[in-house]
């Protein structure tokens, strides 16, 4: 019976306008198992990438009972420590891609392990071609297709083996046929290496991709 690598219990966040206070997440549990693959699925403004952001250590919650990552207690954790955590046990894929324009999809994932300190030699083109893009990897950004955007973000977010890696509606600016190569390619790194994946999403097409499927509504986890 595999471990979690991710508990979180009484999750709360707030935003503050001015005198008024928002609650965008009410209390939320949740446990995933290492080695799992989840979809976190709702409407837009349901509080999914709050959430993520949450566990994700991008934010700190207003309230929390627990929230464990991969056997640390991050809720006792400094700002710096919980800065190292993120950037040395989470993998992030965005929507936007957030690569760096001026530097190629290589350069990309070599300075993502560089900043992880991890040793790059060898290991950039190994996971390039993995994801599809040996051939590409000298482009910059503005010269790869939308879909090789996105392999390229990918094998920056993996190439440190993360604990856990976080998707923001990664096929979220992609059509169909790119969306479901990129949906593919999260099964395989999947399957073939055991990574843990938590995946946000609208789309119960990109859902279909996850081990597990959970709802949001409301900044809560609800029965579909």
């Amino acid at each position: 019976m595999s471990e979690p690598i991710l508990t979180a219990r009484g999750i709360c966040k707030d935003y503050r306008d001015g005198d008024d206070v928002c609650r965008v997440l009410h209390e939320m549990d949740l446990t995933v198992q290492r080695g799992e693959f989840v979809a976190v699925m709702g409407p837009s403004g349901c509080g999914k990438t709050t959430l993520l952001n949450v566990v994700g250590l991008l934010t700190p919650a207003t309230e929390a009972a627990r929230l464990e990552l991969d056997d640390v207690n991050c809720l006792q954790l400094s700002d710096a420590r919980r800065t190292a955590l993120r950037r040395d046990r989470i993998g992030f894929v965005f929507q936007r891609f957030n690569l760096l324009s001026t530097i190629s999809a290589a350069e990309n994932v070599r300075l993502a392990m560089q900043l992880k300190r991890v040793n790059p030699d060898g290991q950039v083109n190994t996971v390039l071609e993995r994801v599809g893009l040996g051939k590409v990897a000298h482009r910059k950004p503005g010269h790869l297709s939308i879909g090789e955007q996105q392999r390229a973000a990918i094998a920056r977010a993996v190439a440190c083996q993360p604990a856990l890696l976080l998707a923001d509606e990664p096929t979220g600016n992609l059509d169909s046929a790119n969306a479901e190569s990129v949906l593919r390619l999260f099964r395989d790194l999947h399957d073939e290496y055991g990574l843990t994946i938590v995946m946000i999403t609208h789309s119960t097409e990109c859902a279909k991709a996850a081990d597990r499927v959970l709802h949001m509504r409301d900044g809560r986890f609800v029965d579909d």
